[in-house]
């Protein structure tokens, strides 16, 4: 099909800041859909970028932009001295989500006093009053289609209560990020005590480090032929099509796309036999085809370089001439692309028993970057024992710096120099080569937190609050096993567990605070020591709803009876008569011990 050509198309990488600084009104047409955008598919993916960029800029000043997609929008013609207006001919989804996440920022640096930066992102969700007409839906810089805009208007008003509209994902959606958005400032000040310094780091991450395409078209394009055109139907051409043709090619094998490739085609290129290799997978802006993603890894494992995304054609074709001139064919190429293909399948799919443990917490804590070292561990013939040591180093290394809340964002550079490290030593001493490196780091991208920094966090930060119920579980369920005993009837905890605060978080009715401790200071101890880990426990779900805010005698009974788990054995055997801050942070202190058990670092690893 010929690509149609749009008349006086203009692209263009922009910011937030250029994007919304001026007075203008981006218009959603009624072809459009209503907003449809979900937390866990767009929100949450979109989140942690900018909790990623503000953290850079707050701990290092400075960060590179986050590419966020395209959107396509048409010009309007509007007199001289009015709102500029433009048609959002693609990418509303992203546009709307954009105005939700500075006004949810705004509303929250607004409330808390900081006031230039409140002021400059008021700049980027409203137009001046001037500019107004006296209607005051002009103020809104993004205006979409008329089943949101209810909704939308409560959301993106300050002063304006959005609970009528409660259901709606665009009031979902500004909620989340404000909420999201009030942790994390909350979190950074408790942190550093640079409250401000956070507040601006958040408002620049949105306003300067979020990247969009901006396609620019004519003020004569027909906005419904160019909207179908962008949607027609057609299948892209992947980074991974592109190396299969240049691989077959270069086998001088014949491309069959009828139902049946030949024989030496599947041989050369098997993952067109699997459904699972063209299953999309990552979240939000980051969905890819798996087998796109698989030959980013691949590549940069045998790079030993960070490869960005979308790239790996050029890449690939660049390794491909220095390999050949080594004496390496093509067949050699796509043989290990191949082998290492089948391990890759096995990692995602953990269906390895050996490492299945260190598989699931690696899905949990969500680290990709680590996948080619764990491609190169598990093809480099590194003996059994070595291997595990090195993989309990590296959960060490993971779990440690998720609950001391360090950033992932270093990864990619770390491990790929770790790559480095081990290509150019014995496989036999992978593990104190591994370990040895991770000690090293010292710069807090990349530190290995010590014992004192685990301890610190176990009983001083509100986990329950900081960490995603999945981490924390995480965190939780491997502690009760390190409790299990070798008697025990099972060393695995039981499936679909759920957390309990034993001083439940509604705790006024049935956990008063002593006598002359009542005042504001004390609610607010009690207030944040209910979410540290001393307070928390695993329960099922049946239980659960049997604990709920029940008195600290009846839930300790209730533990001591229906409980299996090591964790309540050992609550249920505790001596306090009450349990309160101090029975909290003692408990903390005795997590933290076990902890330490799970997840040593480099000294306190076996062998090593």
């Amino acid at each position: 099909m010929r690509t149609k050509r749009f008349k006086s198309m203009d692209t263009n990488l922009q910011r937030p800041q250029n994007l919304f600084f001026q007075q203008v009104r981006y218009d959603i047409p009624p072809f459009q859909r209503h907003y449809v955008w979900k937390q866990e598919e767009q929100w949450e993916p979109l989140w942690d970028d900018v909790e990623q960029l503000a953290q850079s800029i707050l701990e290092e000043g400075e960060t590179k932009p986050h590419f966020m997609g395209a959107v396509v929008l048409q010009q309007v013609p509007h007199p001289s001295g009015t709102i500029e207006r433009r048609i959002v001919v693609d990418g509303q989804q992203r546009m709307t989500t954009l105005q939700l996440l500075m006004d949810a920022i705004q509303e929250v640096v607004e409330n808390k006093g900081y006031s230039g930066q409140a002021k400059r992102l008021t700049g980027l969700v409203e137009n001046q009053e001037e500019y107004r007409d006296g209607d005051p839906d002009k103020a809104f810089k993004v205006w979409p289609t008329i089943r949101d805009r209810d909704a939308f208007r409560q959301a993106m008003t300050n002063d304006i209560s959005a609970t009528d509209h409660a259901a709606s994902r665009i009031v979902q959606a500004h909620n989340y990020f404000k909420k999201q958005a009030e942790q994390w400032i909350e979190k950074a000040c408790d942190e550093t005590g640079m409250g401000d310094g956070a507040a601006s780091a958040l408002e620049k991450a949105v306003r300067e480090k979020l990247e969009l395409v901006v396609i620019d078209l004519g003020d004569t394009d027909d906005p419904h032929v160019i909207f179908e055109t962008l949607n027609a139907r057609g299948t892209p051409l992947l980074q991974s099509d592109m190396i299969k043709n240049q691989i077959l090619h270069d086998a001088q094998i014949k491309i069959d796309n009828d139902d049946e490739a030949s024989l030496e085609q599947q041989r050369l290129w098997p993952f067109d036999e699997n459904e699972w290799w063209a299953q999309e997978v990552g979240r939000g802006f980051q969905r890819r085809p798996r087998i796109d993603l698989y030959l980013n890894h691949w590549l940069t494992l045998r790079n030993l370089g960070e490869m960005k995304a979308y790239d790996e054609f050029r890449a690939f074709q660049s390794y491909v001439e220095e390999r050949q001139v080594t004496g390496e064919t093509i067949h050699d190429i796509a043989k290990d692309i191949t082998s290492i293909g089948y391990i890759y399948h096995d990692v995602e799919e953990v269906r390895r028993a050996d490492i299945a443990k260190f598989l699931e917490r690696r899905n949990v804590m969500n680290v990709g970057a680590v996948t080619p070292l764990l491609l190169w561990l598990l093809s480099a013939d590194v003996p059994q024992s070595t291997l595990a040591n090195c993989l309990k180093a590296l959960e060490s290394f993971l779990v440690r710096r998720v609950v001391c809340g360090y950033s992932a964002r270093g990864y990619g550079n770390l491990f790929v120099r770790l790559l480095a490290r081990l290509a150019d030593s014995p496989v036999d001493r992978a593990d104190r080569v591994l370990s040895s490196f991770l000690a090293e780091q010292e710069a807090p991208a990349t530190l290995w937190p010590r014992d004192s920094d685990l301890r610190d966090r176990f009983i001083t930060a509100p986990l329950y609050q900081w960490l995603t119920q999945g981490r924390l579980k995480m965190v939780l369920t491997g502690i009760e096993e390190q409790l299990r005993p070798e008697k025990a009837e099972t060393q695995e905890a039981p499936p679909n567990l759920q957390i309990e605060h034993v001083m439940p978080q509604a705790w006024h009715k049935n956990w008063p605070l002593p006598e002359g401790e009542d005042g504001e200071a004390a609610h607010d101890r009690r207030n944040r020591l209910i979410h540290t880990i001393g307070n928390l426990t695993l329960v099922n779900d049946r239980l659960n709803p049997a604990l709920s805010n029940a008195p600290w005698d009846p839930k300790k009974a209730a533990l001591a009876d229906h409980s299996v788990l090591f964790l309540n054995k050992h609550l249920a055997r505790a001596e306090q008569q009450v349990w309160d801050e101090a029975a909290i942070e003692q408990r903390a202190e005795w997590l933290y011990e076990r902890a330490v058990e799970v997840w040593p670092r480099k000294g306190g690893i076996e062998g090593i």
